[in-house]
This record gives C-alpha cells, structure tokens and sequence, in this order.
C-alpha cells in the first residue's frame, strides 16, 4: 500500500485503495478502486469537507463517521419492526455512494437530507430488501416503522455491496445528520458528529502524485 504524507498543517494522510491491499478481505465492490482514496482525520470531530485539499479532487469527495471500539457511542442504533433485530447501520454524507460509483435503486441521498429537522430517511442493502422484504418494489419510499424513529426507505444499494472497509456487513445507511438522533452518546451537545474517514475519487487525468505536487505549490 502506498501512502502519501498530505496537508501536514491539518493532520490527514491519503491513502490510495488498490485491489490487492493487505487491508482488504474481498475485492472492492465498487468501480475504478484504484481511483478512489481515503484521507483519514487525527482529530475527534472532523467533518468539514469545504478544505482546499478536497476542492482539488474533479471526482467529488464524501464522508462517514468513524465507528469503532474507541468510538462505540456513535453507532447508530434502529430496529426495524419488520426484522425485530438492529442492521449494521452507517452514517454517511449524500455523496457517499456517488464517489464510489455505486448507482442507487430509487434515488440516492441528497445534501439536504443531512440538515436539521429532515426526515429520517435511510438505504438500505439488497440483502435485506431480499432477505426481509422479499424484493417488494413498494419498500422504496415507504415509510418502515422502527425504533426509536420511523424511517424512509428512499433507495436500495446494489447488490452484493455491505460497506467500502473490511468488515463492514452494513444493511442500512443514513445520513450523517441523523447519527446523532439514533447513536447512544450525546454527540450532539458538544457540536459533533464524530471522526470522518473521507472517500475522494480521482478525476480525469488525476493522480496522487501529482495532486501531492500541486498541493504544495
């Protein structure tokens, strides 16, 4: 894995995915992973997207919320009434599934589905559109009860794809504006949504490289 050393004044490194990468279990399922990159924060609370660093990225940047041991509190917790049971869920930024080239059953998230006082709305996997709600096209749209909210299905990902990371078996995504709403911790009291780990996409003609160089310029 190669790593680039970016933007040492704010503390993120970019990362760049390969299909062969020791980090990885499976292959990567989304397209062109060799364009894609990650930049992880150092900080608790990083979630501005609007750096220069990210403007330079033709392919569009996104965001998810870091969820770890360290960082139990901001898993999002639902259960769906249908399944009785709470899916591995993950917050993300509308662009999340656009930079991974992934096209969305339905429609995708929008930046306004991340503000304040939004619906709860929320994507869900093809597994569990399959396994749960045996592929009825009437989901997308619905409204699903759960708790402790109701959600909106707007969209089901494509098939075979859980998650960008190793290990994620993520059957439901929702926007990062409602982690706080559904996480067990009070993130929101101190004006956070917790760590970003943020995906960018290459644009035409771009490589790590030479963005390093044109950073520094």
């Amino acid at each position: 894995m190669s790593t680039f050393v970016l933007a040492v004044s704010i503390g993120v490194n970019l990362l760049v995915f390969t299909v062969v990468n020791a980090l990885w279990i499976r292959p990567l399922p989304f397209p062109e992973p060799d364009r894609v990159v990650t930049i992880l924060p150092e900080h608790l609370g990083f979630t501005g997207l609007d750096l220069p660093l990210f403007r330079m990225f033709e392919g569009g940047v996104a965001g998810q919320v870091i969820t770890t041991d360290l960082h139990e509190g901001l898993r999002p917790r639902i259960e769906l009434a249908e399944t009785k049971q709470e899916p591995e869920t993950l917050g993300v930024t509308s662009g999340y599934f656009r930079v991974l080239g992934l096209t969305i059953r339905g429609r995708d998230f929008r930046p306004e589905d991340e503000l304040q006082g939004a619906e709860p709305v929320g994507i869900i996997s093809d597994r569990l559109w399959n396994n749960v709600f045996g592929r009825r096209t009437e989901v997308i749209g619905a409204v699903l009860p759960a708790k402790p909210i109701p959600l909106r299905v707007i969209g089901v990902a494509p098939p075979g794809f859980a998650g960008a990371r190793r290990g994620e078996r993520a059957d439901l995504w929702i926007p990062t504006g409602l982690v706080n709403r559904l996480a067990p911790a009070d993130w929101s009291s101190r004006g956070l949504t917790g760590p970003l780990m943020v995906f960018a996409r290459l644009g035409a003609g771009q490589n790590v490289a030479a963005m390093e160089r044109r950073y520094y310029e």
